[in-house]
């Protein structure tokens, strides 16, 4: 690679350093995509920022959600008509400033007589659903009779059929839009660190004046001064309220949602269907590449968060719901390939059902002065992140004198990687006169952006380092090198689970390579043998995980 500075695991040291020197203005628990968000809000106006996450970014819920950037059709039926018009608003912000990452993706609802809504329900809220996007979604819906919709996906049921609608939305590999905000931070002058535990906070006078820190991966245990202490931990939200408050009320009602990974060639559609499970839920399948994305689940949990994984009940539950939409498709427990679980941190709503509990946020800010922010959507982080530093900038003005900055351009100011569309073409005719295949090219392009100009400099350097390191997958050597030099991967399954995608787009899911993986990276992070080793099988154990459900 070239001589230019990239987030490796050397600036993670860097930033470390920096925490323990320098006084900052807001310091964020947590890297998942809200407290990317927030990082690159704070450092957007100019604000001097930290962040740190007790695992890798987006190592928790943001690399296990739906992986789609949508408005929240079934809200509507909630009357949740602010919630929907500010995520469809997010979703063109999105579309502009992440546009990489972004692909329009067409959804079928087929409706069936004795369901939940009928086609005028779905006829209507979709009319609602256009209007409220302002009509700019990447395209307007589309009515379809019995015979189309069936024509459109053969494996549909038919008994039944009264027809159907065609809308958009967008799925994007959430890992990496939570990974482009970290590196846009970093870029701005944040200090940010993954594997980087809070541990307490400091205090003065009875107001919170810093955190207590511990590096997960070398034991150094040490303080950072921060003016403002902003908590977005996701699930552990409360957890780190309590280290502030040990009595502090819990907030949060945490509900599980389960996804299942199934082979296209068992499950060949081109739309993302839309099904009615049992309960009336909606359940989606949507086409990912060589596989399709089957989920979710929405259940409270109560159990153990560093252990989330899918019940045989969960898998059960999400294969039925498909085979009772594509009836043709006839799935069974044995051509899942893989699962992923995550909570969400959704807000105690006392007598709701999980699946109507509130996706608004809310931000609590405690006796010590600490922020908490819970709920919300993947779709919506860049406002919630824009509606809590308007409050931060509110403190750092009147209670520190810091200069208020209200206009972050958060809602244009383009995401690390993201570039002009009209070049799209001339970007992957590059690649492939590189000598690189087509699919590469453009798996690297929508991974990458503008950076996989980066990866031909490793290419032309070593220009071995093109070889896939497992086909068909278009995942190459040189993506490796990438995450740990470019990418602030310090652990194996930062790279096969995040960076990259083995864990479910392998029906191995990474397991063959990884030792070979492991010893690249060791190479490049001086790892002896035994840690080696020790990263293998710490990446088995994630994957027993998304396998655990066979036990039943």
């Amino acid at each position: 690679m070239s001589q230019a500075r990239h987030f490796s695991a050397r600036e993670r040291s860097a930033s470390i350093d920096r925490m323990k020197s320098e006084d900052f203005d807001v310091f964020v628990v947590g890297g998942g995509i809200t407290g990317a968000g927030i990082a690159r809000e704070a450092a957007l106006r100019n604000y001097r920022v930290a962040l740190a996450d007790r695992g890798d970014f987006a190592g928790g819920t943001s690399s296990k959600s739906s992986k789609m950037v949508h408005g929240g059709l079934r809200y509507l039926q909630y009357y949740k008509f602010r919630l929907v018009f500010e995520a469809l608003r997010e979703r063109h912000t999105l579309s502009k400033i992440a546009n990489f990452l972004l692909e329009p993706q067409p959804f079928l609802i087929t409706v069936h007589s004795g369901g939940k809504h009928g086609l005028n329900t779905y006829r209507l809220g979709l009319v609602l659903y256009d209007l409220l996007a302002l009509l700019r979604a990447p395209a307007a819906h589309k009515s379809l009779n019995p015979t189309k919709a069936s024509e459109l996906e053969p494996l549909l049921r038919c008994d039944k059929l009264e027809g159907g609608f065609l809308y958009y939305d967008y799925r994007v590999d959430d890992a990496r839009l939570t990974l482009a905000n970290i590196k846009t931070a970093w870029s701005k002058g944040a200090a940010v660190a993954n594997y980087l535990q809070v541990t307490g906070f400091t205090k003065v006078e009875g107001r919170i004046a810093g955190v207590l820190l511990k590096d997960v991966l070398s034991g150094d245990e040490f303080a950072c001064r921060s003016k403002v202490v902003v908590n977005a931990a996701g699930p552990y939200v409360d957890a780190v309220r309590r280290l502030d408050e040990p009595s502090a009320p819990l907030k949060l009602r945490p509900t599980k949602g389960v996804h299942i990974v199934i082979a296209s060639e068992r499950l060949p559609i081109s739309h993302a269907v839309v099904a009615e499970a049992e309960d009336g839920r909606n359940v989606f399948a949507v086409p990912w590449g060589r596989y399709v994305l089957i989920g979710t689940t929405d259940n409270d949990y109560r159990g153990d968060f560093d252990e989330v994984y899918a019940s045989p009940g969960d898998v059960t539950y999400l294969l039925s719901a498909i085979n009772a939409t594509l009836s043709e498709a006839r799935l069974e427990p044995r051509d899942v390939i893989a699962t992923f679980a995550a909570l969400r941190p959704l807000v105690v709503e006392l007598g709701v059902k999980e699946s109507e509990i509130s996706r608004e946020h809310k931000v609590f800010v405690s006796r010590s002065g600490l922020f908490s922010i819970a709920g919300g959507k993947l779709t919506t982080y860049r406002s919630m992140a824009e509606e809590l530093m308007d409050k931060v900038s509110d403190v750092l003005h009147y209670g520190f004198g810091v200069k208020a900055v209200f206009l972050s351009g958060s809602s244009f100011d383009l995401l690390d990687g993201a570039f002009d569309e009209k070049y799209r073409k001339a970007m992957v005719a590059d690649m492939v006169s590189s000598g690189l295949p087509g699919d590469v090219a453009e798996h690297l392009l929508s991974s990458y952006g503008s950076h996989y100009k980066e990866l031909l400099d490793v290419l032309r350097q070593s220009p071995e380092m093109a070889r896939r390191i497992k086909a068909p997958l278009p995942y190459i050597w040189a993506e490796v090198k990438y995450a740990v030099e470019a990418e602030c991967a310090v652990c194996l399954d930062d790279v096969l689970s995040r960076r990259m995608h083995f864990i479910f787009e392998d029906p191995q899911q990474g397991l063959d390579e990884a030792p070979q993986v492991a010893r690249y990276m060791g190479k490049l992070l001086d790892w002896s043998p035994e840690e080696e080793a020790k990263q293998v099988d710490r990446y088995r154990h994630m994957v027993d995980l998304t396998r655990k459900y066979r036990e039943g």
